[in-house]
């Protein structure tokens, strides 16, 4: 049985190890830079189009098994929040009001970059109206963290109201407007 058998997506692309089958790797990934004892946290929230339990939501729980098993196995990629009771985390968003939060922690930008644009979670992307409804403002905070710590869903709820009410930081940026482990701005 070939690696591209055993993978579950029709998308996923292993790299076969000489003379032993699959080396349980995905191939063309950028190499992951190290950023000095520090991760980059990650936190999203969307706001859902319709009760988890609606069928029309089917196509989302689903999705959201492939999803995290790319994650999972994406270079770069640290640790996800894993929800406690079924398939979501939901938290209270000021201005949103109950939204979906996901949390994860990387080794850097380019591999969070790599797993959310370049890889089939962009199709997730594309379908999101499917599931989910504007929230208007910033969505996504990230901010760096001590390699090891897993921040809580209050916390990236906390990080992500200070970044709508107070714009890009060193304690909260956005994608677009990125900080170093040392508070200094990434040109644009």
């Amino acid at each position: 049985m070939s690696c591209r058998a055993l993978a579950p997506l029709p998308w996923a692309r292993w790299v076969d190890a000489p003379g032993s089958g699959c080396s349980g790797r995905l191939a063309s990934w950028p190499e992951v830079d190290t950023q000095g004892g520090m991760e980059l946290a990650e936190a999203n929230v969307a706001r859902l189009r319709a009760p988890i339990d609606d069928p029309s939501m089917s196509g989302l729980i689903r999705a959201l098994d492939d999803v995290n098993w790319l994650a999972d196995r994406s270079p770069g990629f640290v640790w996800r929040h894993r929800p406690g009771d079924g398939p979501l985390t939901v938290g209270e968003l000021a201005g949103a009001g109950e939204v979906v939060v996901t949390l994860s922690t990387w080794l850097d930008f380019a591999s969070l970059q790599a797993y959310v644009y370049r890889t089939a979670h962009g199709l997730f992307m594309q379908r999101r109206a499917r599931w989910f409804v504007p929230v208007g403002g910033f969505t996504t905070a990230l901010w760096w963290v001590p390699a090891g710590h897993h921040p809580s869903a209050d916390d990236g709820l906390d990080r992500l109201a200070r970044l709508r009410s107070s714009g890009p930081s060193p304690e909260a940026f956005s994608l677009r407007r990125q900080f170093t482990p040392d508070g200094v701005a990434r040109p644009a």
